[in-house]
Order: structure tokens, then C-alpha cells, then sequence
């Protein structure tokens, strides 16, 4: 199993929130949560945020699957942001968005992240693509639209690069 392997290189904390993670239906990913949690590994998603501190500084960990989403939605994410914004975290924000295999982001997905930082966010971590996108600077905030697949590969050669 990956997870101690995952743990011993110090990974402590992972994003749940994606096209997958109910899969298996609401059984598998509390079992994934679960697992997770055996080997020293928090998880934060959706409506699930991690709280740490880090060297003295308060961060707010937030991952959000955004490949359906509505107004509605969008709004209660910036609300969620500005309240920990406002209690002097450090607002990192996981979205999952953007169209698989594009080697660019699209306007969309500028249009919210820039959104999101005049939300609150102080950092955003895009992913889905499964291909690395380009990264800009917004307000001095780092926006990096997608790592790509930045842990785990797969078997197309898009990927692979």
C-alpha cells in the first residue's frame, strides 16, 4: 500500500475534493478517510477545512471540485474564504477545474481564481488537466492553474512530460 510510503516521506495532509472521490460512494471515501487517518494523514475538501500552523503562521488548508459548479456554490466558497482571511490565516486554496489535457488555463478558470483571491485566498493550487499549466501572479498571489499530475501518473504521453 502507497499510504505509509506517502507518510514516511512526510506527506501529512492530502485533498479529497475531485471528480473521484465518491467512486466508490460515500462507504469508499470514508474508508479512504479512514486509511488515511491510520497512517498520520489529514485530509480536507469541499466543506472539510484543515486548520494548521506552520512555523508560527495560521494556514487554512481548502479544496473545492468545481467541475459542476453554480453560483451558489462559488459564493459560499468566497464567504468560507473571507471569514478565514479575517481571522489572519494564510488562505490556500485547492481547486479542482479546468479541461483535461489543455497545456494552458482557460478564461474561466482566470476569471475565478482572481475571484477567489479578492475572496480571501491567499495562494490557489489548480488540478484536473492531469497536465501542467502555466502560473501568474495576481494581486502578488500566486495562482498555478494546474501541477498537472504532479504524484501520480498515468499512461498517456500527455502526462508524462
Amino acid at each position: 500500500m502507497i499510504l505509509p510510503i506517502l507518510s514516511q516521506l512526510g506527506r501529512n495532509v492530502v485533498n479529497l475534493a475531485n471528480n473521484h472521490s465518491l467512486d466508490a460512494g460515500l462507504n469508499g471515501r470514508n474508508t479512504t478517510e479512514s486509511l488515511l487517518l491510520k497512517n498520520n494523514i489529514s485530509s480536507f475538501g469541499d466543506d472539510k477545512v484543515e486548520y494548521r500552523t506552520i512555523r508560527g503562521i495560521k494556514v487554512a488548508l481548502h479544496g473545492y471540485n468545481l467541475l459542476d459548479a453554480n453560483s451558489g456554490t462559488i459564493a459560499k466558497i468566497c464567504t468560507a474564504l473571507d471569514t478565514d482571511n479575517a481571522q489572519n490565516n494564510k488562505v490556500f486554496l485547492s481547486l479542482h477545474r479546468g479541461k483535461e489535457y489543455a497545456s494552458t488555463h482557460s478564461l474561466s478558470q482566470e476569471g475565478l481564481a482572481k475571484y477567489f483571491i479578492d475572496c480571501g485566498a491567499d495562494a490557489i493550487i489548480g488540478h484536473h488537466p492531469h497536465v501542467i499549466q502555466d502560473i501568474q501572479r495576481y494581486k502578488g498571489k500566486p495562482i498555478i492553474y494546474s501541477l498537472g499530475n504532479f504524484l501520480f501518473d498515468q499512461a498517456t504521453p500527455a502526462t508524462q512530460t
